[in-house]
């Protein structure tokens, strides 16, 4: 038994004063990884995202376990500290970032040659 790992993304431009503006782009899923343990997916979270992941709230959570949120330049890099400066100055655009992760348990059975080659017809 495995654990299959996809985070997808969505992004709106924000502005300081007047919050998040526009239409959201949705990049779907940008991250995909299969693990043994859900504590390597734990594990691979925190080590591959510096943002911070929060449990979903029951009802709320539509097949996603956890959802995290930052605001990012237009590389998609997190906001540095210069970056927020300008940003709060209106000189640059920010963007805020909805990263939603997604867990399935992945049961695998193997096959024989004889299978593969009369169902694969």
């Amino acid at each position: 038994m495995s654990y299959k790992i996809q985070i997808s993304k969505m992004v709106e431009e924000d502005h300081f004063e007047d919050g998040v503006v526009g239409d959201m782009i949705d990049y779907g899923i940008v991250y995909d990884h299969t693990v043994n343990t859900l504590k390597e997916a734990k594990d691979l979270l925190d080590t591959v995202y510096t943002i911070e992941f929060r449990p979903m709230e029951e009802g709320f959570d539509y097949g996603c376990v956890a959802e995290g949120t930052e605001l990012e330049n237009g590389y998609g890099d997190k906001a540095s500290a210069g970056d927020i400066e300008q940003w709060k100055a209106g000189k640059v655009k920010l963007y805020y970032a909805v990263y939603q992760v997604y867990i399935d348990k992945v049961e695998t059975t193997s096959i024989d040659s004889k299978t593969f080659y009369s169902e694969a017809v």
